[in-house]
């Protein structure tokens, strides 16, 4: 008989987010002009996020700065290394 694992988790929350490999600014704006669909971690908020996949499977994220249009933060491929407001 198989034995049927839950990923007690949950799956990850989608956001939208701005992006850009360099610049804080033009990850801002592009949260408005160009947003791209990413996700992070079940039941955490943007501004207090430990993690960015690019997809529902957990696939780390490229590197660079990410943005809500409020915050950005850049990740370097494994986790946040710093952040501000927009």
């Amino acid at each position: 008989m198989a034995t049927l694992i839950i990923n007690s988790k949950g799956l990850p929350t989608a956001v939208n987010l701005g992006y850009d490999l360099s610049l804080t600014a033009v990850a801002c704006s592009n949260y408005v002009s160009s947003p791209i669909g990413m996700f992070i971690p079940n039941s955490e908020v943007w501004v207090s996020a430990t993690a960015l996949y690019s997809d529902a499977t957990e696939t780390l994220a490229l590197a660079g700065y990410y943005s809500d249009g409020t915050d950005w933060k850049y990740w370097d491929g494994n986790s946040f290394t710093s952040g501000s407001t927009c």
